[in-house]
């Protein structure tokens, strides 16, 4: 069967690629490939009821994650890959939002791509850098697209309220092109000096105030407004995260007490697991009660159980309403 001739040999690309060894030409071919040539691997029930399930563990997340799985499903139906609109999730730290997008990408199985907007300073990490420079180097997409056979990903834009402001006015027509799939259909990178497609990236974003957001940003993005989880919500939030521990440590008791339950839930998700680690470690000690730490690969399953004054925080802190509303 005749093969097509690689796409740096194209009188566009001929010019500038004299300059690759045969390294970066490959990884520039690749680059420039339509996407059948890339694993387009269709999205299944299976994923989307995964992805519904995962409002059991982040209650206070439902609108969001059912809004993915409804975008998932209509994906399903036409037989697509993994897509879904840019989200925008605000609400106060502490309460899981960046998780959200780890747990998804583990669920759909595809690769994600994690960007702290506080820290990117100018476009070329993004876009990349010209190679001629001694620190030139690939963009943010263009190497995700180079080591993901899929091409479905996803990218979680932490602090997106931190783009755009303290001098990073370069940055943001990147992120806009980014963001909005006709210009992703042709994004540039600076050092391959190509056009490439990043279109089959899906972007969740999370910040801890609207306020801050470039309007031209903001208007890429589906706005979800998340709470600190209520008591009732923080112990399936508590419940999930303790299941996840356990899942390395079967000397655990496979459930904890309400006492202890309850007094987590003073607690926002991120400091619960942390806490809950702290509490297993003083409860294995009271488990080998001074005995040689070798008798611990003898305790046995389900024996190690936390109580109540395992549980210790040196500052509590407390939920309180942030008076957001349902957005729909």
């Amino acid at each position: 069967m005749k093969m097509s001739a690689p796409l740096w040999k194209q009188p566009s690309l001929e010019c500038f690629m004299s300059q690759y060894d045969s390294k970066q030409r490959k990884l520039v071919n690749l680059l420039t490939t339509t996407p059948p040539e890339k694993d387009i691997v269709p999205v299944t029930l299976k994923q989307i009821r995964a992805v519904e399930a995962l409002v059991g563990d982040m209650p206070n997340f439902k609108e969001p994650i059912m809004a993915i799985a409804d975008a998932l499903l209509e994906s399903y139906v036409a037989k697509g890959c993994v897509e879904f609109p840019n989200i925008l999730v605000i609400g106060p730290p502490g309460i899981g939002k960046t998780k959200l997008a780890l747990i998804l990408a583990d669920v759909l199985q595809i690769n994600c791509v994690n960007v702290q907007g506080g820290v990117l300073d100018n476009n070329q990490s993004l876009a990349g850098s010209d190679l001629r420079y001694s620190n030139g180097a690939p963009g943010i997409f263009s190497k995700a697209i180079i080591e993901s056979p899929q091409f479905a990903q996803l990218c979680s834009i932490d602090e997106i309220d931190k783009i755009g402001t303290s001098g990073q006015d370069l940055i943001l027509p990147a992120w806009l092109a980014l963001l909005e799939k006709i210009t992703a259909k042709s994004f540039r990178d600076n050092f391959f000096d190509v056009n490439f497609d990043t279109t089959g990236f899906s972007f969740i974003a999370t910040a801890n105030y609207i306020e801050q957001i470039p309007p031209e940003l903001l208007s890429r993005f589906i706005v979800f407004y998340v709470d600190t989880p209520d008591k009732g919500q923080m112990v399936a939030v508590i419940k999930n995260i303790y299941a996840q521990l356990n899942l390395t440590r079967p000397y655990l008791s496979p459930k904890v007490s309400k006492a202890v339950s309850d007094k987590c839930a003073l607690m926002v998700p991120r400091q619960v697991e942390g806490v809950l680690k702290a509490a297993i470690a003083k409860a294995l000690r009271r488990s080998l009660d001074g005995k040689s730490a070798s008798n611990l690969q003898n305790l046995r399953k389900s024996s190690v159980k936390i109580q109540l004054d395992d549980i210790q925080l040196k500052t509590l802190v407390c939920r309180r309403v942030m008076g957001f509303i349902n957005s729909n």
